[in-house]
């Protein structure tokens, strides 16, 4: 017979896997994995028949990230899910620091999901610290923010690999779910920088202009929502221009601290806009600001631009800063 030969990959496939499993035992560690399985957040080396599927004994316990003390949340949800969450339908059973045994399926592989909604009064530092949050829960593989109850506030869902929990003596396997959280401090306060005066009339002329914020209780922290500048000018560059800002200071800042130029203006009222998300009053997308236990109760914001001032002006500008609670209410700083 003439011809080129072709190989079909799936055909050959499949005769090397029956190769290897009557070739003997020596090979128990190469079983092939189900078709069309995501094998790609876990141990690859794991067999099929190694998967953990049963009972699981869930509990939580919840920490204060910077002081390491127990933590009580205040109407926190945490769910333990069997089917992924996408919506507000999903199913989930609630977890808690008393131990509760879930059955986990054989089809997940091992796979299963978690939940939380963030507490009232204090942050989940998954967005921020995501790193920590996954070296304290070795079985987190990947974090998501999800809207599961249509508050136009994200949770946070977790993907966890269980299959290769051990069933030991007869015994459910546990896993404890550890949370930290950073209590809440919404209570700003700041100064009044001095007047700047006898600034002449050279058009382009560079200024700076530093708030500062305190209030903030030793290891506790808050979320920034908006920040942005309001002056008495009518436009852009008519008598100012507001150019770059930037966050410092004794307070840790976890996520955005500079700009070089702000991302939106308005004119009629010239006010400048630095940090103002859609959804500002969902907790994980601001700035997580915390005071750390030996750090000062400062939060310097520095605001540089250029003037172009005629004879006898005066130019007021006033900083906002939307501070946003766990529960999503925002309180206003100004100055």
């Amino acid at each position: 017979m003439s011809g080129t030969m072709k190989f079909d990959p799936m055909n050959v496939a499949v005769t090397v896997v029956v190769a290897l499993l009557v070739a003997g035992a020596c090979i128990y560690a190469y079983k092939a994995y189900v078709v069309g399985e995501d094998v790609s957040i876990r141990d690859i080396t794991t067999p099929i028949d190694e998967i953990f599927a049963g009972n699981l004994d869930v509990k939580t316990s919840e920490t204060d990230f910077l002081g390491g003390a127990t933590h009580s949340s205040t109407n926190a949800i945490l769910k333990f899910y069997t089917v992924e969450p996408v919506d507000s339908d999903a199913a989930g059973v609630v977890i808690s620091s008393t131990s509760k045994n879930i059955y986990l399926p054989e089809d997940n592989k091992g796979i299963a999901w978690v939940s939380i909604h963030n507490e009232d009064d204090g942050y989940l530092i998954t967005k921020w610290l995501e790193s920590i949050f996954k070296t304290n829960n070795p079985e987190i593989k990947e974090v998501m923010y999800r809207d599961l109850n249509n508050d136009n506030k994200r949770e946070m869902v977790a993907k966890c690999d269980f299959s290769r929990m051990k069933v030991s003596s007869g015994q459910d396997p546990e896993w404890t779910f550890i949370i930290n959280w950073i209590d809440e401090d919404a209570a700003w306060a700041t100064d009044s920088p001095a007047d700047q005066t006898a600034l002449g009339e050279v058009s382009g002329t560079a200024f700076t202009i530093t708030w500062k914020l305190s209030g903030i209780t030793v290891e506790d922290g808050g979320v920034i929502g908006k920040l942005y500048f309001v002056t008495n000018d009518t436009r852009e560059a008519n008598d100012i221009r507001l150019e770059s800002v930037k966050l410092y200071g004794g307070h840790t800042v976890k996520g955005k601290d500079s700009w070089a130029n702000p991302v939106a203006t308005s004119q009629g009222a010239y006010e400048a806009y630095y940090y103002q998300p859609t959804e500002y009053t969902d907790p994980f997308e601001g700035i997580l600001v915390y005071r750390e236990t030996a750090a000062s109760d400062s939060l310097f914001i520095d605001l540089n631009g250029k003037l172009y001032l005629e004879t006898n002006n005066n130019i007021t500008v006033d900083v906002f800063v939307e501070v946003v609670g766990g529960d999503g209410t925002s309180t206003q700083v100004t100055d």
